[in-house]
């Protein structure tokens, strides 16, 4: 962030210039050690860069030392964008009240980023203590977490201090969560992206109130309420158990864990292979729910299916009706292993109805008063030669007694 300046930036005549590890995430990289949270350990600039006015508006600017005079095809490290935060502190850092997001298109040094002070905005003018953060987490490459802080001067008529609207940390081991946000629409890795989101200048500019800022919240455990075709894993008192939904009612099935149970599809695939001497399918159909609320789940399965490629032992197949999942997938990992994806509409005219056939004979069963766990089960009690087998694959695999 060159601007407000931020601290041990080149072009910050106020700091201790760092021009070795400056854009580095926190994460530490290549010849750059670890840089604590808050602010990277950065020295307090000798100076205030920037006061501004409560109610002002003002334009952050991106710089990358390395790239000083980039053109649109510069590798200017971008990463594909991500989730960009601006926040204010008045506590050098100890907590934070957050003024604007910038989502999928952040950061860019081709753009400027309109950030407002809010305009209940009180007075801070102690140097060390009034501090503005970018803080930016990356679209695509490692799970990582970057943030610049500069040294700001606020001027307001408020007496109220503003309330705490903390930033979305994840990424470091201290915050204990990871998160991929979507990328660039434009998909242009590091070279010059789209620009800001018309939405998000929007939002950004409206008048200060909290709870109603334009953010993304931090991501969040799984909850066991009842959503309708989720299934998840949830902790009671007693024990897990999978919740599956549907019109608002909750079956449970007893699980043991998302590696387990994978571990036992997996046996069940091998025996498949064994008798049929080819690979079984799993279909994932479930991957836009996923991606936008458990992607962790999403890129364990990813990574799973591409290992079990390799040696043969099954195949997966992702299905969304999201281009967004395909996006988050590729920024997660090189598709080296999968096939190109195939949209519906590429499919001939005899694969269609076969796929169609397909959907159509699941939906008469429900229809007929047959649950999705029946569907599935029937389906999977194709796999086996005996029912002595399919009885002890299925009561590994559910965890309850036929």
């Amino acid at each position: 962030m060159s601007y407000p300046p931020a601290r041990g930036h080149p072009l910050n005549p106020n700091t201790v210039v760092d021009r070795d590890c400056l854009t580095a995430p926190l994460n530490g990289g290549p010849g750059c050690p670890a840089k604590p949270f808050p602010c990277g350990g950065y020295p307090v600039d000798s100076a205030f860069g920037v006061t501004f006015n409560a109610g002002q508006v003002f334009e952050v600017q991106f710089q990358n030392p390395g790239v000083p005079n980039p053109t649109d095809t510069s590798d200017q490290g971008r990463h594909n964008g991500g989730l960009c935060e601006f926040a204010l502190s008045y506590n050098g850092g100890s907590t934070w009240t957050k003024i604007a997001t910038y989502h999928r298109t952040c950061p860019d040094v081709f753009y400027r980023w309109p950030v407002k002070i809010p305009e209940n905005a009180p007075t801070c003018d102690t140097l060390g203590q009034c501090i503005l953060s970018w803080s930016w987490i990356n679209a695509l490459g490692n799970r990582e977490f970057y943030q610049n802080c500069a040294d700001v001067r606020i001027m307001g008529q408020s007496t109220t201090p503003l309330p705490i609207i903390d930033i979305t940390k994840a990424n470091l081991p201290e915050f204990g969560t990871t998160l991929t946000p979507e990328g660039d629409p434009a998909n242009t890795g590091n070279a010059r992206g789209s620009g800001p989101l018309a939405e998000d200048v929007t939002a950004n500019l409206q008048p200060f109130a909290p709870g109603t800022t334009n953010t993304q919240p931090s991501p969040k455990k799984p909850s066991p309420s009842c959503e309708e075709g989720i299934i998840r894993c949830v902790r009671n008192n007693r024990s897990p158990y999978y919740i599956a939904c549907h019109n608002g009612k909750k079956t449970t099935l007893k699980c043991k864990g998302r590696s387990e149970n994978l571990k036992t599809f997996k046996n069940a695939a091998k025996v498949h292979k064994t008798k049929n001497d080819k690979p079984a399918v799993i279909v994932y159909d479930i991957v836009c729910r996923l991606v936008h609320q458990n992607p962790e789940i999403l890129y364990f399965l990813q990574g799973d299916a591409k290992d079990n490629a390799d040696i043969g032992t099954y195949i997966a197949v992702f299905v969304s009706n999201e281009g967004v999942a395909l996006r988050r997938m590729e920024s997660h990992s090189a598709r080296s292993r999968a096939q190109t994806p195939v949209e519906v509409g590429d499919f001939n005219e005899e694969e269609s109805m076969r796929y169609l056939g397909k959907l159509e004979e699941v939906a008469n069963k429900f229809m007929d008063g047959q649950s999705f766990e029946e569907i599935y089960i029937d389906s999977f009690r194709k796999l086996f030669a005996n029912e002595e087998e399919y009885i002890g694959v299925l009561k590994d695999t559910f965890g309850k007694t036929l």
